[in-house]
């Protein structure tokens, strides 16, 4: 992963035209990549993730949310249904615990 040992991200008042990019095929290796032991890594450790706009964590890559267990989307006024988002909740569906919307 970009940053395997990150568990907590903050994106806020983040440029927009700053994009984090992997390719698809190299994010899906990523996911299931093996240490030097052979044994299978979990891939990124992020657990926490705050943002002031959705449509940045569209720039990570796949896998970055695949652990998320809480995320708080703080003062986002240009999203006025979740469902807009829908490809980034279905990344964290089975690991998000906690949803706070301010």
């Amino acid at each position: 992963p970009l940053c395997p040992t990150v568990e907590m991200m903050k994106l806020r008042e983040f440029n927009g035209s700053l994009r984090i990019m992997m390719d698809e095929e190299e994010d899906q290796k990523e996911i299931g990549r093996k240490n030097d032991s052979g044994r299978l890594t979990l891939g990124p450790k992020m657990r926490a993730l705050d943002t002031d706009d959705v449509g940045y964590l569209k720039s990570l890559p796949q896998g970055a949310l695949q652990c998320v267990t809480q995320m708080k989307i703080l003062f986002d006024h240009k999203v006025k249904y979740l469902s807009e988002s829908a490809e980034v909740f279905r990344r964290c569906s089975s690991s998000l615990r906690t949803l706070t919307v301010v």
